[in-house]
C-alpha cells in the first residue's frame, strides 16, 4: 500500500444542535467579556462544527478539504456571501496564527462581532428536523 496516495482528512468536531446553541450562547458571553482572541478561536471551532453539519445535510465531501477550502466550497454553493466568506478566512487565519503559531494578537473588535454574526447565519442553513 502507498501511504503517499492517502489523502489527508481533516478532523471536523460532530456536535449536535443542542450543543452549537450551548456554544453561541457562551460565546456571546465571551464577546461580552472582550476576549476577541477567545472569540475568534470558539467561532472557527463553532463554524466548523456546524459546516460539518450542513455538509453532511447537502451531500458535500468535507473531510478532504482544509478549512479555508471548505469555506470556499460553502461560498460556491452560495451558504454565504463574499463578506461572509472573507471574515470566516481571516478568521481561520488568525485562529491557526495564534493556536499552531502561539503569536499573541490583538483582534479588532469589529471583526469579532463580524465572526460572531457569520456563525449565526451559517447555523441557520442547518436543517433542523434532520
Amino acid at each position: 500500500m502507498n501511504l503517499d496516495k492517502i489523502p489527508e482528512l481533516y478532523d471536523y468536531a460532530r456536535r449536535d444542535l443542542y450543543d452549537i446553541r450551548v456554544y453561541l450562547a457562551r460565546l456571546l458571553e465571551i464577546i461580552a467579556m472582550q476576549a476577541f482572541e477567545a472569540v475568534i478561536c470558539s467561532a472557527v471551532f463553532i463554524a466548523l462544527a456546524v459546516m460539518r453539519m450542513v455538509a453532511e445535510q447537502h451531500g458535500i465531501d468535507f473531510e478532504s478539504q482544509n478549512p479555508k477550502t471548505l469555506a470556499q466550497t460553502f461560498f460556491a454553493y452560495n451558504f454565504y456571501n463574499q463578506e461572509d466568506y472573507e471574515v470566516l478566512v481571516t478568521g481561520i487565519d488568525l485562529r491557526d496564527r495564534m493556536i499552531f503559531n502561539q503569536e499573541k494578537l490583538t483582534i479588532d473588535p469589529k471583526l469579532a462581532y463580524q465572526m460572531v454574526e457569520v456563525v449565526q447565519r451559517l447555523f441557520s442553513q442547518v436543517k433542523e428536523d434532520v
